[in-house]
């Protein structure tokens, strides 16, 4: 079995690509609600954009090491597992936040 070839890094930066927009999707989902223009949407939004950059910059030091894409060593696996934990926890605080915003906010109106 050979190194992958470009088009099987692409297809695998698309499917994350896929997953990442797919998590704050279910987020939204389990809460019940769309999110409203704001604060919190936009926090989201940074949250997937951060998230990206991030899995660009493993990907990138797995190629600076010479590793294979599909064959990671265990230091890439703690990497990739440590920045799934980081991406899923800001997401449920985003979320949580929003929560609570519109938990204030109705409790404001009389």
């Amino acid at each position: 079995m050979g190194y992958p070839t470009w088009a099987d890094c692409s297809l695998i930066g698309m499917s994350a690509g896929s997953v990442m927009t797919a998590g704050p999707t279910a987020l939204v989902e389990a809460t019940g609600e769309l999110p409203t223009v704001g604060a919190h949407s936009i926090g989201l939004v940074f949250i997937g954009g951060f998230a990206y950059i991030g899995l660009i910059l493993l990907l990138m030091w797995q190629a600076l090491h010479g590793q294979p894409v599909i064959a990671p060593n265990g230091t890439m696996f703690f990497a990739y597992g440590l920045w799934m934990v980081a991406v899923t926890a800001l997401m449920v605080i985003a979320v949580w936040r929003s929560q609570r915003l519109r938990e204030v906010q109705d409790s404001m109106i009389i």
